[in-house]
């Protein structure tokens, strides 16, 4: 349905479909641009994912837990940079997001496993482990600083938000720039479609 030069592609990426749409002429150079989306958003993913044993995020927290607390922890890349923009939107709001609910979070998967909720004093000792002024994050040096033992972190509210901007920059550095990326809601947009004043999102 619609244009014939606009090219859909649907894949499960974080567990949710994933939606890219290219404007082009070629069929050809919208797979080529689909296909660095994808691969961008699974980059994301194997990054901040605490589902995967062997993400970066894991491997970061586990070099964390071994360490004494608020020691430089060496991160990728991907992670430092996540954990600089989830700092700043904690900020923001004030703590109302947080990425190192983590454990609390924890917590709750395992009380929702269990059928049961968890006791306030298991509540109150997740949350001593939680904290976004405990947290540190430095480009330059490539590290992260977790100051409290036990701290964790979870990426889960801007994760796929942070992939669809990244599976739209890599998409326009194949050359195209009308194309729309879509993960589960979090909904990254290039250039409008021709004839088009912008993407209708519905």
């Amino acid at each position: 349905e619609g244009p014939a030069s606009l090219h859909r592609f649907r894949e499960m990426v974080m567990g949710v479909e994933m939606l890219v749409v290219v404007d082009d002429d070629s069929r050809d150079r919208a797979v080529h641009a689909s296909r660095a989306a994808f691969d961008a958003a699974r980059g994301v993913d194997e990054s901040l994912s605490d589902w995967s044993a062997s993400s970066g995020l894991r491997t970061t927290l586990n070099a964390a837990a071994a360490a004494s607390p608020g020691t430089p922890v060496p991160a990728s890349p991907a992670l430092v940079d996540a954990t600089r923009r989830a700092l700043e939107m904690s900020r923001m709001s004030d703590g109302a997001f947080d990425c190192t609910a983590a454990p609390v979070v924890a917590l709750w998967r395992e009380a929702r496993a269990a059928g049961a909720p968890p006791t306030a004093d298991a509540v109150a000792e997740a949350l001593r482990r939680t904290g976004y002024r405990h947290l540190s994050a430095d480009p330059a040096s490539g590290t992260l600083r977790l100051g409290v033992k036990g701290m964790g972190l979870d990426f889960g509210g801007i994760g796929k938000g942070i992939a669809s901007s990244a599976a739209l920059a890599a998409a326009r550095r194949t050359g195209c720039d009308r194309v729309l990326i879509a993960v589960s809601g979090d909904v990254a947009a290039g250039a409008a479609p021709r004839g088009r004043p912008g993407w209708q999102v519905a």
